[in-house]
């Protein structure tokens, strides 16, 4: 899922990824309560997430300093977390197939991506 820079701060601040993993969490329950129109059932959705601070900060209910801040709306993605609706995952930078979306590519790095997307290059 691709998640647009949200208004809070720096893309590399882990409270703004955060609340974007929060965003994208809530598109992806939004599917999948779509797909069950289509008896389609998924019980746990994984969401990658390449910084490791964010994906501690949704998995831990204690509240952390740097989360003080943040506003309660966003612990979206810590509840559904605790309720077993997400999985958060971490995945390296360098396997991050979001990247075909949101930066240019080289050739090799395009193919490597297309490749792990199933997705054919036609010449």
């Amino acid at each position: 899922m691709v998640f647009q820079e949200t208004k809070f701060c720096s893309p590399l601040n882990p409270e703004t990824e955060y609340v974007a993993a929060g965003l994208c969490c809530a598109q992806l329950l939004w599917m999948k309560h779509t797909l069950l129109d289509y008896d389609f059932h998924y019980d746990n959705v994984k969401i990658f997430c390449d910084n490791t601070s964010t994906i501690h900060m949704s998995k831990n209910a204690n509240q952390h300093c740097k989360t003080k801040h943040i506003e309660i709306r966003y612990h979206f993605l810590r509840d559904h977390y605790e309720k077993c609706d997400i999985d958060i995952d971490y995945i390296s930078t360098e396997f991050q197939p979001a990247d075909i979306f949101t930066k240019p590519l080289g050739f090799n790095r395009f193919s490597f991506i297309c490749g792990e997307l199933n997705v054919c290059i036609i010449d």
